[in-house]
């Protein structure tokens, strides 16, 4: 409990008023990839016939196109980042990509096979918990507050 209370008073300027409008930030942006990918994706596969017959390599470039966005967003718009971009960082950044699709697809699974949720609900559940996840590691973990020095955080 010391240890946690310790945490709060380090770290609690930086999650003060900022927190609410960086959320509202990441959520927006994260919807403009969500576009950006499902956009391309249609550009893809309607314009180019090699895309429409290889649709999960049309869905891969487009996801990524959809992150690359992200990571400019969220670098510039988001957490506000000024500095030049490190190669650590767009390593943390595609781990934390990687590992909130994990968190996604294994609650998905389970909210489906485990919980008989319907699929569509199962889906809008795991992405809440994803988008959380994703939300906190980059907020403290990929992109953090110059405040905050990552090495304290571990």
């Amino acid at each position: 409990m010391r240890f946690a209370a310790e945490l709060w008073k380090r770290y609690s300027v930086d999650m003060g008023e900022r927190l609410p409008v960086q959320l509202v930030k990441f959520c927006f942006v994260g919807s403009l990839n969500t576009l950006t990918t499902f956009f391309t994706y249609i550009l893809l596969t309607r314009t180019l016939d090699f895309f429409f017959v290889h649709y999960l390599i049309a869905e891969a470039l487009a996801y990524f196109a959809g992150t690359v966005l992200s990571f400019i967003l969220n670098r510039h718009w988001t957490f506000q980042k000024s500095l030049e971009v490190d190669f650590l960082e767009i390593v943390r950044f595609y781990a934390t990509i990687l590992s909130g699709l994990a968190i996604n697809l294994a609650a998905l699974a389970a909210l489906v096979e485990l919980f008989s949720l319907y699929d569509i609900i199962a889906v809008a559940v795991s992405l809440f918990f994803t988008a959380a996840w994703n939300f906190l590691l980059m907020k403290f973990w990929v992109f953090p507050s110059s405040k905050i020095s990552v090495r304290e955080l571990v």
